[in-house]
């Protein structure tokens, strides 16, 4: 064995070491990249669930005239920020519209933070087995869409559902 060859064995293994070193830092890296991802969609998630608003309905009351129901709800922001552009969609076979089309759409372009909206619909035949549905979807400030739907039950007997309540019905003459 020369000196050359003691010079090849020594680069070598200097390269080796420089292999592995490589390798080492790019699994490192990796690992940083990843945890970093990660991060980023938890402040992501955080900072969407600070801001979204939450539009919930809350049934008032039910007055019976002689041979319609009107039907009072409230909508309500209960979330943390503003809703943008909320669509209210009523349908049922009962609804008392101008048009053929048995469905009722309502928008608002804003709803703050705690606002509150009335809204009211009439249903013709209460004494009819129908269903129909109430539709409400919203817009967050980062422009993500929301929504909830509740099925809108009414019986023979006159009771009305909206999901899992049920009206109490005021008998107004």
């Amino acid at each position: 064995m020369n000196a050359g060859d003691g010079i090849q064995i020594g680069v070598g293994v200097v390269l080796t070491l420089t292999l592995g070193a490589v390798l080492w830092y790019a699994w490192e890296a990796r690992k940083q990249a990843k945890a970093s991802a990660r991060m980023a969609a938890e402040i992501r998630r955080q900072r969407l669930s600070v801001s979204q608003p939450v539009v919930v309905s809350k049934p008032l009351a039910v007055k019976r005239e002689t041979s319609q129901n009107n039907v009072l709800l409230k909508l309500t922001n209960v979330g943390n920020g503003p809703a943008i552009r909320v669509r209210r969609r009523i349908s049922h076979p009962s609804l008392r519209l101008s048009s053929k089309l048995r469905e009722h759409i309502q928008e608002w372009p804003l709803m703050l933070v705690n606002e509150e909206r009335d809204m009211s619909f009439v249903l013709d035949n209460p004494l009819v087995r129908a269903n129909g549905e109430l539709e409400v979807s919203w817009l967050d400030i980062y422009g993500q869409q929301f929504n909830f739907s509740a099925l809108l039950k009414t019986e023979e007997t006159g009771h009305i559902e909206l999901g899992d309540v049920t009206f109490k019905v005021e008998e107004t003459g």
